[in-house]
């Protein structure tokens, strides 16, 4: 199996930001490893947003499409779970 690419989009790096550094520290080394096998954990297919995803983690919600051609898994947004589901 080809390992997947993970790609944080602008907005998403500043969503990874500005969470506070002790649930940062422990989202972001889950992120990379579930960006292994991005088709495992807690996923799903967001209704209503063609070609989006979601993988939840604790009280986070990464948004994200993932381009199969290139392996790659291009995250959207990262945010709570209050917030995730708003129209963005």
């Amino acid at each position: 199996m080809t390992a997947w690419r993970l790609v944080l989009v602008r907005r998403a790096e500043r969503d990874l930001a500005a969470i506070p550094e002790s649930e940062r520290t422990s989202l972001f080394e889950a992120l990379v490893t579930w960006a292994g096998d991005p088709f495992h954990g807690n996923v799903r297919k967001i209704e209503g947003h063609s070609g989006e995803w979601r993988w939840k983690f604790r009280r986070w919600r990464v948004i994200y499409r993932l381009d199969d051609a290139a392996q790659t898994i291009v995250t959207l947004r990262i945010l709570p779970r209050d917030k995730a589901y708003r129209d963005r």
